[in-house]
């Protein structure tokens, strides 16, 4: 029988989208306000979560937002069940750290430690908690449903390997890896037209933000934390955005008679694209700058070529436009994001 809360028709699906996407923004709001509110006798004072593990759950509550908006337009057909999978994990981390500080938020003033007597909860951490925990429900709740199907519970217990993301044989996501480096326009064709390709795009921009990462902290220019937890979020968020920018410019205002396209199909085309930002790692060495940039150019011709064929566009002209359209508001998102997290500094 039909799974209606994959296919769509589930009245109740968009209410927990919605549910879970006020969770997610009181968890982005709550990351900003005071986790800490201090009364003493010099004065009141608060000290905001992003001053601390509040930009971790800023991040993973933007992420989940963005995730929420995908399903809630409905542009990632066929992969509701990775990502429900995905909003719970996110849920459950969130979770995790504001429990963690509520029972310990003394040790947000660690550094002042005679102010503990006058500090206090802030409404900040109150909101990611309990944002958190609604939206581990809402997304515990989809993902429960995606493996239902018409109240047959087993199928939820016991899923079969076809209902989870699959990393595929690592020939496969080498060879493909290979291809696109090569900017073979049949690879992009291939991952842009198999699911199976998803999970492994995300494997792959990964593993670039890892690069790049690493790159830096060796470079000196950035810490292991900023390099790698929130260069990894930070790369996972531009990616999606990325996609759907695209996605959206490609499939409307640039589109052809040919165009059929969704996000996936976008997503999995521009993740394989990041291939060339391995190169990144070596931005330590002597010549690191020459490197980045043979990367950098190397990565938009891959983008190139990715956005072509994943909107079955026979001008590569046309898929230039729409790149160059779709990095400006993905470049205002990744400006904004480095601000609020402090990347860099």
């Amino acid at each position: 029988m039909e799974n209606k809360w994959l296919s769509g028709s589930d009245k109740d699906r968009n209410v927990v989208i919605v549910a879970a996407a006020i969770a997610a923004f009181m968890v982005v709001i709550g990351s900003t306000l005071a986790w800490v509110t201090i009364s003493s006798p010099f004065g009141q004072f608060s000290l905001a979560g992003t001053s601390g593990d509040g930009k971790i759950t800023l991040s993973l509550g933007l992420v989940a937002l963005l995730a929420l908006g995908l399903l809630f337009l409905n542009a990632t057909r066929g992969h509701i069940k990775p990502i429900s999978v995905l909003i719970l994990i996110l849920g459950i981390v969130i979770v995790a750290i504001a429990v963690s500080k509520f029972f310990n938020f003394e040790n947000l003033i660690a550094d002042e430690p005679e102010l503990a007597a006058f500090a206090s909860i802030g409404t900040g951490l109150y909101l990611v908690l309990i944002g958190g925990i609604v939206l581990t429900a809402c997304a515990g709740f989809s993902a429960y449903k995606c493996f239902q199907q018409e109240g047959a519970i087993e199928t939820f217990v016991r899923p079969t390997t076809e209902d989870l993301p699959s990393l595929g044989t690592p020939r496969k996501i080498l060879t493909r890896m290979l291809g696109a480096a090569r900017l073979n326009a049949a690879t992009f064709k291939d991952v842009g037209s198999h699911n199976d390709a998803t999970f492994q795009a995300m494997v792959v921009v990964i593993l670039v933000s890892i690069a790049g990462g690493v790159g830096k902290y060796l470079d000196g220019d950035s810490t292991i934390v900023n390099a790698l937890v929130f260069g990894v979020i930070a790369g996972i968020a531009s990616w999606a955005v990325w996609a759907l920018v695209v996605w959206m410019i490609g499939s409307t205002i640039l589109r052809t008679s040919t165009t059929q396209a969704d996000w996936g199909q976008l997503a999995r085309g521009i993740g394989f694209a990041q291939v060339p930002g391995l190169l990144n790692i070596l931005v330590f060495v002597p010549g690191g700058g020459i490197i980045s940039f043979v990367a950098f150019v190397w990565r938009v011709a891959a983008i190139l070529v990715a956005v072509r064929q994943c909107l079955d566009y026979t001008s590569t002209l046309r898929a230039f436009l729409v790149v160059v359209i779709a990095s400006i508001p993905v470049l205002i998102v990744n400006i904004v994001v480095a601000l609020i997290l402090g990347i860099g500094q």
